[in-house]
C-alpha cells in the first residue's frame, strides 16, 4: 500500500494530476485493514466514498499516517459526494493540520521531505518558505525523488541545470506536463540551450485544448505552459500570428499564481481586433498589479489617471506611481509581449483612442 500511495503521490509532481474517482476507496480499505477498522461501509457510490474519504482524514489526523497525509493533501474530487462533507483542496485549516503533523514527525524520510517542500513551495498548507523548499527538496533528491531536483534548481535559478535534469527526465516521463514545462520555458527563453520555438510549440502545444487543470495553485506548470503557447501566438513564434487566439489562451492561464496572463489578456485585447471592453480590461490590469506585475502597474497608472474603465482617482494614481518607482530598479518592466506593446494605447467601445505617453 505505501508504494502505491507513494508512486501516486510522486507520480502527481511528474504528470501534474490528482489521486481521484475510485482511488479513494482502495486507500481508505489499506487505512483500515492496518488499524483495524471495519471496511463495510467502504464501498462505491457516494456513501462509500464519503466514508472513505471519513477513514482517510482519521488516519491523517488520529494516527498521523503520512499517506494518509499525503492522501489528503493530493486528492481531488470534482463531484459533491465528497466536497459535502466539508472537504475541498482549498480547505486551508486542514491543509496547515496536515503539514504541522509533517513537522512534527523527527526522522523524515525522502517521501516526507517532498511533501513538505512541496507544501513550502506551492504555499498550500505552509508560508512560502524556500530556504526549506531548498532544504527538504535537497533531501528528497538526495533520495532518490529526481523531480524534486528540478523544483531546487528553479529556486535557485539554476536553469542551465534545469534543462539538462529535464531533458533527462523527458525520457523517463515524456507525457510530464511539469517536465514539459521546464523543457519548453527554457527552450522559449534560450536557457541551457538555444531558442527554439518550434519545440515550444511542440511540447506544449496540447494545453490548447486539454481542460483537465484547475484553478489550484497545483497546476501552474500546465497553466505557464499554456501561457507560453499565447506567448507564440502573440508573436507569431512557430505559428502564424493570431491575436484572438493568444488572447484565449492567456483568458485560459490566467490565476493568482500566473498575474502575467491577466496582463497579457488586456493588452492583447487592446491590439487585437476583438470589440473593447474597458471595465473588463481595467479588472484584468489591476488584478494582474495586485500581483506585482509592474508592466500592470504601469498601465493602471494610466487608467486612473484619464479614467479608463474606471473613474479617475489621483490619490490612487499617486499610490501606484509611488509603489512603481520604488519597485522598477529591481523588478521587470517590461513584459514577454515587448516594449512596443506594453506601451500601446487605450481604445473604448467607441474606438476612441488614448495616447500612453511617457510614464516611466
Amino acid at each position: 500500500m505505501k508504494d502505491d500511495i507513494k508512486n501516486n503521490i510522486i507520480g502527481f509532481s511528474i504528470y501534474n494530476q490528482y489521486t481521484v474517482g475510485d482511488t479513494i476507496l482502495g486507500i481508505a480499505s489499506g487505512l483500515c485493514k492496518k488499524y483495524g477498522w471495519s471496511t463495510e461501509d467502504i464501498k462505491s457510490g457516494s456513501i462509500g466514498k464519503r466514508k472513505a474519504f471519513e477513514y482517510t482524514i482519521k488516519a491523517a489526523t488520529e494516527c498521523k499516517d503520512v499517506y494518509a497525509i499525503a492522501t489528503v493533501l493530493f486528492l481531488k474530487e470534482y463531484s459533491s459526494e465528497i466536497e459535502n462533507v466539508g472537504y475541498c483542496i482549498t480547505n486551508e485549516a486542514l491543509l496547515i493540520e496536515m503539514i504541522e503533523i509533517l513537522e512534527s514527525i523527527e526522522d523524515k524520510d525522502e517521501f516526507v521531505c517532498f511533501l513538505l517542500g512541496r507544501a513550502n513551495f506551492s504555499g498550500r498548507g505552509a508560508e512560502l518558505d524556500f530556504e526549506k523548499v531548498l532544504y527538504y527538496f535537497d533531501r528528497a533528491a538526495k533520495g532518490g525523488i529526481e523531480i524534486a531536483r528540478l523544483f531546487y534548481h528553479e529556486v535557485k535559478g539554476e536553469f542551465d541545470a534545469i534543462f539538462n535534469l529535464a531533458e533527462r527526465l523527458a525520457r523517463q516521463y515524456p507525457d510530464s506536463h511539469i517536465i514539459k514545462f521546464y523543457l519548453a520555458h527554457c527552450c522559449y527563453h534560450g536557457y541551457g540551450t538555444e531558442k527554439n520555438y518550434e519545440k515550444v510549440v511542440e511540447l506544449v502545444g496540447y494545453t490548447a485544448e486539454t481542460e483537465t487543470c484547475n484553478n489550484d495553485p497545483i497546476d501552474y506548470y500546465f497553466l505557464a505552459s499554456r501561457y507560453l503557447l499565447g506567448l507564440c501566438y502573440f508573436h507569431g513564434y512557430a505559428v502564424e500570428k493570431d491575436l484572438r487566439r493568444a488572447q484565449e489562451l492567456f483568458h485560459c492561464s490566467g490565476a493568482s499564481y500566473n498575474p502575467e496572463a491577466w496582463y497579457t489578456e488586456a493588452i492583447t485585447m487592446l491590439l487585437s481586433d476583438a470589440d473593447k471592453d474597458p471595465i473588463y480590461i481595467w479588472h484584468l490590469l489591476e488584478k494582474s498589479a495586485l500581483r506585482g506585475c509592474l508592466p500592470a502597474a504601469r498601465k493602471v497608472m494610466l487608467c486612473l489617471r484619464v479614467g479608463y474603465g474606471v473613474e479617475p482617482d489621483k490619490e490612487l494614481y499617486t499610490q501606484y506611481a509611488d509603489y512603481y518607482d520604488h519597485e522598477k530598479e529591481t523588478g521587470e518592466t517590461v513584459s514577454d509581449l515587448g516594449y512596443e506593446a506594453d506601451h500601446c494605447d487605450l481604445i473604448d467601445r467607441k474606438k476612441k483612442v488614448i495616447k500612453d505617453d511617457e510614464i516611466d
